[in-house]
């Protein structure tokens, strides 16, 4: 519902979207981004690609570290992995191009939030290099296009 009202054209009720959003963030963060998982999580039928598309871009906003959204320090461990597992999966499975792209930039924002070296990337989020190296060894090529952007993103970060 909060997702449908930040992309309605009535100023009014995607600002008083905004509002709740904030409100969101500040005061219930990890409910927030465990709900917006699962509207990246939710099958075609259930959520459109506009909705999941609007999930993906939040979330990305609550992991930076200069956004007014951002809330990824006051998170619980529990869901940081559960956001660091379904950005995965989304990276790879979701069907919409535009989330598989936004998934990506998430991906990195994350890997950039948690860690400031390889070291540091290796120890914080264990799976995601073996996952991407994995994935591009695949030879899916949407798949691997995704990949490959993150990597592309990541190249300061890893050496």
């Amino acid at each position: 519902e909060l997702m449908r009202a930040l992309q309605n054209s009535d100023n009014a009720i995607r600002s008083e979207a905004e509002k709740k959003l904030m409100e969101a963030v500040k005061g219930a963060p990890d409910q927030l981004v465990l709900e917006l998982l699962a509207v990246l999580g939710a099958s075609n039928e259930a959520a459109s690609v506009e909705l999941r598309q609007e999930a993906v871009v939040v979330l990305r906003q609550c992991a930076m570290e200069h956004s007014s959204k951002s809330c990824w320090k006051s998170l619980q461990n529990t869901t940081k992995e559960a956001l660091k597992e379904q950005i995965l999966v989304s990276l790879t499975k979701d069907p919409s191009l535009p989330v598989r792209r936004n998934a990506a930039n998430v991906v990195s924002t994350v890997a950039s939030t948690c860690a400031n070296s390889y070291s540091e990337l290796v120890k914080e989020w264990p799976r995601l290099l073996l996952f991407l190296s994995e994935t591009i060894s695949s030879g899916q090529a949407p798949q691997v296009t995704a990949c490959l952007k993150v990597l592309t993103e990541l190249v300061d970060l890893i050496g």
